[in-house]
């Protein structure tokens, strides 16, 4: 069995003509959000073998919010460009190509893909994934290259 972390990144900046969409930072609030998840994570004792994450700038704010506290735990972290806005199709190509050896492995990245996920496992349940969530999966296989939709079951989300 395999766990799977899907996280969406904090609150961020609203866009303007001037900003790219790809640099848009957190607020205040998204960064006492990722503070926050951190806390969740810790104290629930969900700390990933394996973080992938988007190279969005509010992506790299909310995981250095999330890992800061986690130092002293051995997390291989890896960016993924693609992971910028992702299709759903891809991101769960991405979990398919997750090494075995990783027993829990996080996804920091963007809507829509993580709430169409998110919707698929948990029968509509889900509606809006917002800002700084955090959603606990199951996944019943041992290796990540064997896992469909069908495998994941969500456990819990938690808001910031």
């Amino acid at each position: 069995m395999k766990h799977l972390y899907l996280v969406r990144h904090a609150e961020t900046e609203f866009g303007d003509a001037i900003t790219r969409d790809h640099d848009r930072k957190l607020t205040n609030n998204g960064l006492k959000q990722a503070s926050d998840l951190s806390d969740f994570i810790k104290s629930n004792q969900y700390i990933p073998d394996l973080i992938l994450h988007s190279s969005a700038i509010r992506i790299k704010q909310t995981l250095n919010g999330i890992i800061d506290p986690l130092d002293n735990h051995k997390i291989d972290i890896i960016e993924d460009e693609k992971l910028y806005l992702p299709g759903t199709g891809y991101l769960l190509q991405t979990i398919e190509m997750i090494d075995s050896k990783y027993e829990t492995a996080m996804i920091i990245s963007h809507n829509p893909a993580l709430g169409d996920i998110l919707n698929t496992i948990s029968k509509g349940r889900v509606y809006d994934y917002k800002q700084g969530s955090i959603s606990i999966i199951r996944i019943d296989c041992d290796n990540w290259f064997d896992v469909t939709i069908k495998e994941l079951s969500l456990l819990r989300i938690f808001e910031a």
